[in-house]
């Protein structure tokens, strides 16, 4: 029999690859959701019967406990980039995590799957890093088998980094380099992500317990803005600014009707930059780590995949 497996965040970005990832592999898929219509879609993944979706509230432990019942695997993909009145990141990243790793004990399902962010553990200054690492310490105190991955930035066809960047420099005239771009990031493609939690599961590898998984080439934040203007033939300034001025400047830029005003732009209402963030950019997000080798995936780099999908905003 197919294993059943649920995932809480599965509408995201990462959530809609693992789902197509595992449909393929034939797992019977349920998708925690408190927004039907929008994975609704998702149903299109697998074949007839093969993913549903739970309509429940994360803050209602019944219905949590519930959605759970008979299922193999538990996947939690719940997280957020910026803090809003309603998902702020110790709920999200904090309480919502430890709700499903206690459940999912609770139910005795054998392997839970919970998804955390590499190199938070050099960002003490930051709530979505300190936020992040709690809910790590939550998930294992409350399920002690838990497995938990950390990429390092993710790209993709609907990646919220590199489509961001590049609506941007069809329009303003210069970028800030924050901190003079030194940051670095180790890109991940999200379908290398997928592969790596279908891994996990097909072959029961539960004797390790931590993925840090980051992408082939390690790159510096200016590099990345560089290449985004090199696939797209657009020419833009790249200005330094120091991390004061950038806390500054991400005062303005995180307050919602800026996100509204600038929305023709960025593409949707999320701020193009908050002073958490800042904060978070202060450390590279790279890990030396052989995780993917062990798992044997050679993963995609940025100049394999990103291209493709930044034709839509090439000047010609």
């Amino acid at each position: 029999m197919a294993k059943r497996i649920i995932i809480f965040g599965g509408t995201g970005f990462i959530g809609k690859h693992i789902v197509r990832r595992l449909a393929t592999a034939g797992y019977l898929i349920r998708i925690f959701t408190r927004n039907q219509a929008k994975a609704a879609c998702l149903k299109l993944c697998g074949n007839l019967g093969q993913i549903s979706i739970f309509k429940g509230d994360f803050f209602d432990e019944k219905s949590v406990l519930e959605s759970v019942e008979e299922c193999d695997v538990v996947i939690n993909l719940v997280g957020t980039l910026y803090e809003a009145k309603k998902r702020d990141f110790h709920t999200l990243h904090v309480e919502i995590a430890e709700r499903i790793a206690r459940v999912a004990k609770i139910k005795s399902v054998p392997m839970m799957i919970h998804f955390s962010a590499m190199g938070i553990e050099n960002s003490k200054l930051s709530k979505y890093a300190q936020s992040k690492l709690e809910g790590e310490q939550a998930v294992i105190s409350a399920f002690p088998g838990a497995i938990i991955i950390k990429p390092s930035l993710v790209f993709g066809k609907e990646d919220n980094f590199f489509n961001k960047f590049a609506r941007l420099v069809t329009i303003l005239p210069f970028l800030p380099l924050i901190g003079s771009g030194t940051t670095k990031f180790q890109p991940i493609c999200v379908t290398d992500l997928a592969e790596v939690v279908y891994r996990i599961i097909s072959l029961n590898k539960q004797d390790k317990k931590v993925y840090n998984i980051g992408g082939p080439k390690v790159y510096s934040f200016k590099s990345l803005l560089k290449f985004i203007l090199n696939v797209t033939n657009r020419k833009c300034l790249l200005v330094n600014v120091s991390y004061p001025m950038a806390k500054l400047v991400a005062f303005f830029l995180e307050r919602k009707i800026v996100s509204m005003l600038l929305k023709p732009i960025t593409g949707d209402t999320s701020p193009i930059l908050t002073r958490d963030q800042v904060k978070v950019m202060m450390s590279s997000s790279i890990e030396k780590s052989i995780d993917l080798e062990i798992i044997k995936i050679r993963p995609l780099s940025i100049e394999n995949v990103v291209p493709e999908y930044l034709k839509i905003y090439k000047k010609y």
